[in-house]
């Protein structure tokens, strides 16, 4: 609930968390996943939106985190879009009330 009052104390009224980082699920090497990120990045504001950072967390200690971007308002098509761009399985977006659900892309 408290994700919901920010985001409408904010105006955000949908939003998306990406990352470039390991395109399909494929491990690279450090310097690979910030040139992505950084190419995401400037996708991202090229395209007007504002961001703040949103890192994966995965649950398992067999995964990194992977740094990536929260996109407020953002459209579930266009984040498919950019997820796509940069080969990712799956996102996190804005659901009901605002609260993250997860979106596979594959």
């Amino acid at each position: 609930m408290v994700g919901f009052i920010v985001c409408q104390k904010q105006s955000i009224n949908c939003w998306a968390i990406i990352t470039a980082y390991n395109p399909k699920s494929e491990l690279q090497a450090d310097a690979e996943n910030q040139r992505a990120n950084q190419q995401l990045l400037q996708v991202i504001t090229d395209g007007g939106f504002s961001t703040l950072p949103g890192d994966g967390v995965p649950a398992s200690e067999s995964w990194s985190t992977e740094l990536g971007y929260f996109i407020c308002n953002i459209s579930q098509s266009r984040a498919t879009e950019l997820a796509k761009q940069f080969k990712q399985n799956a996102i996190i977006i804005s659901g009901e009330k605002n609260l993250a659900k997860l979106l596979w892309i594959i």
